[in-house]
């Protein structure tokens, strides 16, 4: 009598988690569509002392929709300036390792996402170009 009492709860939860994932199945297929933005070229000073390095970096956003994408057409002298005041503020140690593009990637996204645009978020930021010198 006891293996039988072992068995149905666990049958039982199978069947659970076999219907939840049925029940999920179609919420996984569905991808929200995407659009990419290319930015221009950003060149800034960065904020070493003595003031001469500089950072010349090119992105492409990756955002969640196209009216997201129009936002940044209809706002690009707000997002420029956003993104080269921000970037004026970093300095090269912050930006030359793999970790800190990963964190700047970050940085940006948030600042974007929350100071700028209202129709949707950046979802990913790949940078096409970056030279600090």
């Amino acid at each position: 009598m006891q293996q039988l009492y072992a068995v149905v709860p666990r049958r039982l939860m199978m069947l659970l988690m076999v219907g939840l994932a049925a029940a999920m199945l179609p919420q996984c297929g569905k991808e929200k569509p995407q659009s990419y933005v290319d930015l221009k070229d950003y060149v800034v000073n960065l904020a070493d002392p003595g003031g001469n390095r500089f950072l010349k970096v090119k992105m492409k956003m990756i955002v969640e929709s196209d009216q997201v994408a129009n936002e940044f057409s209809a706002n690009g002298a707000k997002i420029s300036d956003e993104i080269i005041t921000f970037l004026s503020t970093k300095k090269v140690e912050e930006l030359i390792s793999p970790l800190g593009k990963k964190v700047l990637k970050r940085q940006l996204m948030d600042l974007l996402n929350e100071k700028v645009l209202k129709a949707g978020d950046v979802q990913d930021i790949f940078f096409t170009d970056f030279v600090i010198q």
